[in-house]
This record gives structure tokens, C-alpha cells and sequence, in this order.
């Protein structure tokens, strides 16, 4: 069990530097469209999960070892329910151009994302 867990830390881990690499490397002004949350986007990765009390301490830890390591970066973690809602929300965030940087889904999640 303990394993698992410092896996799935790593995990969280290396997906919020694969982020942090992608969105430094990106273009634009990077508020991803979203003009409605009071969140400055430039240094904000915004991550979408489902994740039950557990998992929910072993992000938060992550998380903030990421915040510290990278000063002047946010995570904006948001949990928008259950795996389902996870998905519609992200088909509805692409349809209005505002989608996470950052989502824990199902492949075939991400198969109709691209569809999206």
C-alpha cells in the first residue's frame, strides 16, 4: 500500500512538471479565456480531478511541494465531481475555449475530448 501511494505522489508529480514545462513553453497571454474566475492564469496550472479522501491528502501534499519548489506558480486544483462530470465539464470547457491545463481521466475520456 505504501508503495502505491509514494507512486501515485510520484505520478501527480510528474504531470505537474510536464504541465509547468508545456504551459512555459506555450504562447499567448495564458488566461486560457477564463475572464470570469479571479485566478491569474499566467502562473496558474489548473488541474481537474475525481479523487476520494486518500488520494485527495497525497495531491494536497504534492501540490504544495510542487508551489514551493516553483514559487510564483499556482495549481488550481478543482474537483468537479465524479469521473462523468469530470468529462462533461471538460467538453464543456473546450466548447468554450476555457479547458484545465490539466485533468486525471479515463483514456476513452480523452478520446472524445479530441472529437471536442
Amino acid at each position: 500500500m505504501k508503495k502505491l501511494i509514494v507512486s501515485l505522489t510520484a505520478l501527480v508529480l510528474v504531470l505537474a512538471m510536464c504541465t509547468f514545462i508545456l504551459v512555459a513553453c506555450g504562447s499567448g497571454n495564458g488566461d486560457g479565456g477564463n475572464t470570469t474566475d479571479n485566478v491569474d492564469y499566467s502562473k496558474t496550472i489548473v488541474f481537474y480531478s475525481t479523487q476520494g479522501d486518500a488520494l485527495q491528502k497525497i495531491t494536497s501534499n504534492a501540490i504544495a511541494a510542487f508551489e514551493a519548489k516553483y514559487p510564483g506558480w499556482k495549481i488550481d486544483h478543482r474537483q468537479p465531481g465524479g469521473y462523468d462530470e469530470v468529462k462533461e465539464k471538460i467538453i464543456s470547457d473546450f466548447q468554450g475555449g476555457v479547458q484545465p491545463d490539466l485533468a486525471y481521466c479515463y483514456p476513452d475520456h480523452v478520446a472524445q475530448y479530441l472529437q471536442t
